[in-house]
């Protein structure tokens, strides 16, 4: 009887704490939940999940030193369940923590290409285009040391060709696009959240080729967690796998 009642409580507990997660994601969506709220949901879906976590781990020593078999495979299979959202959420404060508060990522930081075409398409509450001049550059310095402009051996005009057709692959919706001016810019909607985040490509002839330069900015949120680094790291990885002599 001891064990139904605990294995009915970590059950329902386990249930959840699992479902907590994909309801905040699928209520920011759906629209049935703020973006503030979605969060708070995570974040009482970790705790209640540590609490769980803990109170399983303590049911399967008084099982183990009770000999009790069918107790100590509630509290196994619930620890086991329970690592999930512990495991997943803990890694994201990790990385929460390592990676600086800024949302605004560029290939240079001196000089950072603007947007125009996007404007249009943001809400007053979205984050500011304007960039954060040395306070946030020193901040991606720290971070994202290594990211830098592309330069190319190809004419400016080859090199606009080639970033409209790799934007347009990585899944990115061109929003403008601009030979004669070397520009383009695109919006980039994350696969989870559904966060639409802004990009700007900007080409400059050099005296051997040409430049680009990018930009990534997301719309809501104070941190991206890394993901306007990554996209702009992945744009650069793509084309030097299509052009690693340029």
């Amino acid at each position: 009887m001891q064990s139904i009642w605990v294995g009915r409580v970590f059950f329902w507990g386990t249930v959840l704490c699992i479902l907590g997660f994909p309801i905040a994601v699928i209520g920011y969506r759906l629209g049935w939940l703020t973006l503030d709220r979605s969060f708070t949901l995570i974040v009482g879906t970790f705790f209640a999940s540590c609490v769980f976590l803990a109170i399983a781990s303590i049911v399967c020593l008084v099982a183990f030193w009770q000999s009790n078999v069918q107790l100590l495979k509630v509290g196994s299979f619930a620890c086991l369940m329970l690592l999930l959202p512990v495991g997943g959420l803990m890694t994201q404060l990790v990385k929460g923590k390592a990676l600086p508060k800024i949302h605004d990522i560029t290939t240079d930081r001196e000089n950072p290409p603007i947007f125009q075409a996007v404007q249009p398409l943001r809400k007053a509450t979205d984050n500011t285009l304007d960039y954060g001049g040395e306070a946030v550059a020193k901040l991606q310095q720290i971070s994202y040391p290594n990211l830098a402009p592309l330069d190319t051996g190809l004419d400016s005009q080859k090199s606009f060709q080639v970033s409209l057709e790799l934007a347009k692959e990585l899944g990115w919706e061109v929003i403008a696009a601009d030979s004669e001016r070397g520009r383009l810019e695109a919006v980039d909607t994350t696969l989870l959240w559904g966060f639409k985040d802004d990009v700007v490509i900007r080409i400059s002839e050099t005296g051997i080729g040409s430049r680009i330069d990018l930009r990534s900015v997301s719309r809501v949120g104070l941190s991206d967690l890394g993901a306007n680094a990554e996209r702009i790291q992945a744009f650069i990885d793509l084309y030097r796998s299509r052009y690693p002599a340029s």
